[in-house]
């Protein structure tokens, strides 16, 4: 029971942080800058290009991004994990790596289905408009991600720096 209670604080205290994350701070300035400057409707042809150039720096971000998450997973031994987790560090990193991942394919996943909808609507035509509110959320969404993503990267190169101590350590001794 305590094991549960534990594992479940923890978690709470990993989403209260990222909740409060200046990553958070930005994407919604980014959505509040967006709803402020773009139109209530906007032409089709306009989604399109906005919702595929999404689609396009979401699909290079997730591919480098997972190599980058196989890289990690495969690099640790036991000892080295033990010896992160004595502060607690190689939880949160995996928990920043999962929330990360999962964020950046919901962005991507988004911008694919609004990208196809306009498309199959026939987007292209001026008669066919789109709602800018979901325009400037999927600008928001898209915003989070990179930056989750960035910190996610700072992660990965502060564990890489902590396995070269590590390693460093064991050699001298």
């Amino acid at each position: 029971m305590r094991v549960t209670a534990k594992i479940g604080s923890e978690r709470w205290r990993n989403l209260r942080a990222t909740i409060c994350s200046w990553d958070i701070v930005l994407a919604v300035a980014v959505l509040l800058c967006a709803l402020v400057l773009i139109p209530h409707r906007v032409s089709g042809s306009v989604a399109i290009e906005v919702y595929q150039l999404c689609v396009n720096v979401l699909a290079i971000v997730f591919s480098v991004y997972f190599a980058a998450l196989a890289i990690v997973i495969a690099s640790p031994d036991d000892d080295f994990v033990r010896f992160l987790e004595e502060k607690g560090d190689f939880t949160r990193i995996v928990w920043s790596l999962q929330f990360c991942l999962k964020l950046l394919f919901a962005a991507l996943a988004t911008s694919l289905i609004l990208f196809v909808r306009m498309v199959v609507s026939g987007g292209r035509e001026e008669a066919v408009g789109e709602f800018g509110w979901l325009l400037a959320a999927q600008c928001g969404l898209t915003a989070y991600a990179l930056l989750a993503t960035h910190l996610s990267a700072r992660d990965c190169i502060t564990f890489a720096h902590r396995r070269a101590a590590y390693t460093q350590q064991h050699r001298d001794s």
